[in-house]
């Protein structure tokens, strides 16, 4: 017998995955209840048993190049309203997305994410995108709302192109230091490594040499017990493009990597 129920993983406190569901092993009593089987107290474990063989399979990857399906797949979400009323679709063999508000907006925003579902994670995606200002913005996200999220984002300064991390706490931003962008580049790649409380921040030209920007973030901020508020969602991890004034720009993915360990 088991019984499914919600719970979090709390790392030193904070819920960095959010809700999610767990399975416990249980058993009936002589007068007719039901008890955890592992515990007398009352108290979960982080397992469970099941009878027979259990063949164990490798982790997924999350790659998705966009060259190859026609569809977005389901691990993957808009926020609100659907993906192609705000501008994101597979179109030419990439992901195109419109820009839409900034992601301190809480509508129209140019925004596809996917739950972090594992502590340990690396997400990747290769970007073509041409900024004609600094109003234009587009990158990769963890994000839990519009008031907490860290961005690593290409956007266009006096200088030229150049690639930094915001990051947005409880609505207090603050701006790492600005990488140039060759703007003979057409291809940029962006890469989160999360582990566990810590999240570090990659580019690569090549995406083969990698360079770090922005320092070291701390995810516990964007987890339900940090956030000023209500909510669940735990950490998102997706792209985004963004088009503040309004004149219109696009940007290309043409792959993402979601990659647990």
């Amino acid at each position: 017998w088991y019984m499914a129920h919600l719970c979090a993983r709390p790392l030193d406190g904070n819920s960095i995955l959010g809700r999610e569901t767990a399975i416990q092993n249980i058993e009936w009593t002589e007068d007719g209840w039901i008890r955890l089987t592992d515990s007398k107290n009352g108290a979960p474990r982080d397992f469970y048993t099941v009878p027979g063989e259990v063949k164990i399979k490798e982790k997924p990857s999350g790659m998705v190049d966009f060259s190859k399906v026609t569809e977005i797949p389901l691990d993957y979400m808009s926020l609100r309203r659907s993906a192609a009323t705000q501008g994101v679709r597979i179109e030419d063999g990439v992901l195109r997305i419109t820009g839409g508000c900034s992601l301190f907006s809480k509508y129209f925003q140019g925004l596809l994410a996917r739950r972090q579902q594992a502590f340990d994670v690396d997400f990747v995606a290769a970007m073509r995108f041409e900024p004609r200002h600094l109003n234009h913005l587009a990158g990769i996200q963890t994000y839990y709302n519009y008031d907490n999220y860290f961005n690593l984002r290409m956007t266009r300064n006096d200088t030229g192109k150049v690639i930094n991390v915001t990051t947005l706490d409880n609505t207090v931003l603050s701006d790492s230091e600005y990488v140039t962008v060759p703007e003979e580049t057409k291809v940029v790649y962006l890469k989160f490594e999360i582990r566990h409380a810590e999240i570090r921040f990659f580019y690569s030209f090549d995406n083969e040499t990698w360079n770090a920007v922005g320092g070291v973030g701390d995810m516990r901020h964007i987890s339900d017990e940090h956030i000023e508020g209500n909510g669940f969602t735990g950490s998102m991890l997706g792209v985004s493009c963004q088009d503040i004034q309004g004149d219109g720009v696009e940007a290309d993915f043409l792959w993402i990597d979601y990659k647990e360990y």
